[in-house]
């Protein structure tokens, strides 16, 4: 039936099975990881909102940022999502999870643990957070409010790469005039996990830095307590640092900067 010359067939591949044109275009490349989970589209969620057990599977501090409204948060990274899931959902639930998007392997890491004990209709929201952000803002909570003001949240994601430098320029901007440096590493991301002994930080900066958790950082700038500085901030692996931004965005801060790659990259580049 499927002919190239035949344009009928093809029309009727796309408007009656849109999963394999999405499949073929490589535009959710870790589907071919986890053949065993499920996808399920924003809009199918969204029709029927309320039949489905939404689970966010990212960090707190994520969850916390942006999420969808009614949604938990079960970070599949700890050790214990398993009993959380199943102190929180029960089996025969069809269970939505959900992590950063297209890329990003935790909603899919998450459907496959709940696969393995028992919860069968475990689906995955793999179009992730943003788009349904953009989709339905009605249904989405940004920076503690809802609906979900989408300008913002697309404007602070776009200028997050203009403020996102490797470390040569990163060292360069510590030599700046009232600049601090903060690191907002927890105490385990400052050695190596292969060797506790082994200290990672940066080479040569040419000012100290200051060391806080990232909820005492976040109190601080609610609290506006660097408005006046130029700041420049990292983390282990540059993943922690997307999220201050929004954040930095909504206090006011217009002088901030992170470090590309966190210290993880910046030690590599420096031991090459």
């Amino acid at each position: 039936m499927l002919k190239i010359n035949n344009c009928f067939p093809l029309v009727f591949l796309v408007l009656f099975f849109p999963a394999i044109t999405i499949a073929a275009s490589g535009e959710f490349p870790l589907r071919e990881k986890f053949p065993e989970t499920t996808p399920i589209s924003i809009a199918e969620v969204h029709n029927n909102f309320a039949t489905y057990t939404i689970i966010d599977v990212r960090s707190k501090f994520e969850f916390d940022t942006i999420h969808i409204n009614g949604s938990q948060n079960i970070k599949v990274s700890h050790r214990g999502f398993e009993k959380w899931l199943q102190e929180a959902v029960a089996k025969d639930q069809k269970v939505v999870f959900y992590c950063n998007g297209h890329t990003c392997a935790k909603s899919y890491k998450a459907a496959r643990k709940a696969l393995k004990i028992g919860y069968a209709n475990s689906l995955v929201l793999d179009a992730g957070i943003f788009e349904w952000a953009k989709a339905h803002p009605d249904k989405t909570t940004f920076l503690g409010k809802s609906p979900a003001n989408v300008s913002q949240l697309m404007a602070s994601k776009d200028d997050f790469a203009s403020r996102n430098f490797p470390f040569e320029q990163f060292k360069a901007k510590a030599s700046q005039p009232n600049t601090i440096l903060i690191d907002i590493r927890d105490p385990y991301q400052k050695s190596k996990e292969s060797d506790r002994s082994v200290k990672l930080e940066l080479p040569d900066m040419p000012i100290k830095h200051i060391n806080i958790t990232l909820d005492k950082f976040m109190h601080l700038i609610k609290g506006q307590h660097y408005i006046d500085k130029n700041i420049l901030i990292y983390d282990a692996t540059g993943k922690q640092i997307k999220w201050l931004g929004y954040h930095l965005d909504a206090a006011g801060y217009t002088s901030y900067y992170f470090l590309k790659g966190g210290v993880l990259e910046a030690t590599n580049l420096s031991s090459n």
